[in-house]
């Protein structure tokens, strides 16, 4: 299925050693409705066992899927995704993260509700540790609003009308997810992420107050392009403190 004018996209996201997780990841993308052009992997440094699995959907994916990787010197996040966005080549830069099963319809409805001078901000559902274990275990790809294991149903709530009629501009740089953002090629017109923020945290409120500033208007979606987050531990919050210094 195609979308009339619409621009080409680089589905772009970031990974570290959990590659049970991110199978899940490229196997949601290959299930798309509507494909992005390019898929770039940022990977932080992960041993061998995520190389085998990004390489197994290299062979067998008609889009192509580039690895990006360096060495692993702890939590370099920011330094990654700038070279995942230096190594996109499309107009329009959906965002997620290693650990995101998508909807079917995701691509589709972030090229949907795309607009010149707008970057958009979807919203998640987080499962349950239990339900995300499972669907490593199953290779269950598939979630909707009366799944067992959605902590937050309403943001499984699918309608394409509702996200028409309900998706709201929000000046507010907070409530920003960057598992689920879209954004032009103003990443690079504003110097991409900020590599001064090392470790967990504020990462993307950052880059959302630069390209506010650089008078481009946020919208969030609802009711579609939706995604599923798997359960982890979270990673270390040590520098979160200095990282929100940076970001204030």
């Amino acid at each position: 299925m195609t979308i009339k004018n619409t621009p080409t996209t680089s589905l772009i996201l970031t990974t570290y050693n959990w590659p049970e997780a991110l199978e899940l990841v490229l196997l949601s993308i290959v299930k798309q409705s509507v494909l992005p052009d390019e898929i770039i992997i940022g990977d932080d440094g992960s041993g061998p066992e995520t190389k085998a699995v990004i390489t197994k959907y290299q062979n067998n994916y008609s889009v192509p899927i580039i690895h990006v990787w360096h060495e692993d010197d702890g939590f370099r996040k920011t330094e990654i995704l700038n070279k995942v966005i230096a190594r996109a080549t499309s107009e329009y830069i959906i965002k997620i993260d290693g650990d995101i099963i998508l909807h079917r319809h995701f691509v589709k409805n972030h090229l949907q509700m795309c607009e010149k001078g707008v970057y958009t901000c979807g919203s998640r559902v987080s499962l349950s540790d239990e339900a995300s274990k499972k669907a490593q275990e199953t290779k269950n790809i598939s979630y909707r609003f009366f799944s067992k294991g959605n902590n937050n149903r309403l943001n499984a709530l699918y309608n394409p009308f509702l996200m028409k009629l309900f998706s709201y501009y929000n000046d507010n740089l907070m409530k920003i997810r960057g598992c689920n953002t879209g954004m032009w090629r103003d990443l690079i017109e504003i110097t991409g992420y900020n590599e001064d923020m090392i470790g967990w945290g504020r990462e993307d409120s950052e880059i959302s107050a630069r390209l506010t500033h650089a008078k481009k208007r946020k919208k969030n979606n609802k009711f579609g392009a939706l995604n599923n987050h798997q359960h982890q531990s979270f990673s270390s919050r040590s520098e979160l403190n200095e990282n929100h210094e940076i970001f204030s």
